[in-house]
């Protein structure tokens, strides 16, 4: 389980700009996942630029209990801040669509946006959110 330390959850209480954003992250899953065969996940490397652009490779996929691994997805991504499930709260969450290049289909995933400052992290829940399992996104440059 990861910890409940007020300092891993503090998200952003306020909408981020887009050049604070930009970059590149790295992910790692974090948390006691539930994975019925443990498996290797590639490396997840997430690329923000400017005006809503950007690319990712090797985001896993999992079921929606967060059991199974299903794929990794890699492509471009069209990405943006937003509140998608309370217009209301106080956390933003980074929303990016995700195209794959052999493909015309987009798959829309969410992360909570993590740090009330610059660099900002991310965090996509996999499964249940009340096991607190997920891929982790550090920045690792400034884009």
């Amino acid at each position: 389980m990861i910890s409940n330390d007020r300092e891993f959850w503090d998200y952003a209480r306020s909408k981020p700009d887009e050049s604070d954003l930009a970059g590149v992250y790295t992910g790692t899953l974090v948390g006691k996942p539930r994975v019925e065969k443990p498996t290797h996940l590639d490396d997840v490397t997430l690329t923000l630029g400017t005006h809503g652009v950007g690319s990712v490779s090797a985001l896993p996929v999992f079921d929606p209990e967060g059991r199974k691994l299903l794929s990794a997805l890699s492509g471009h991504v069209t990405w943006r801040v937003g509140k998608p499930y309370d217009p209301h709260g106080e956390a933003w969450w980074l929303e990016i669509a995700i195209r794959v290049s052999d493909s015309t289909d987009e798959t829309t995933k969410q992360m909570l946006i993590l740090e009330q400052r610059p660099p900002h992290r991310f965090f996509m829940i996999v499964g249940c959110p009340d096991d607190y399992v997920g891929i982790e996104l550090k920045r690792v440059t400034v884009g």
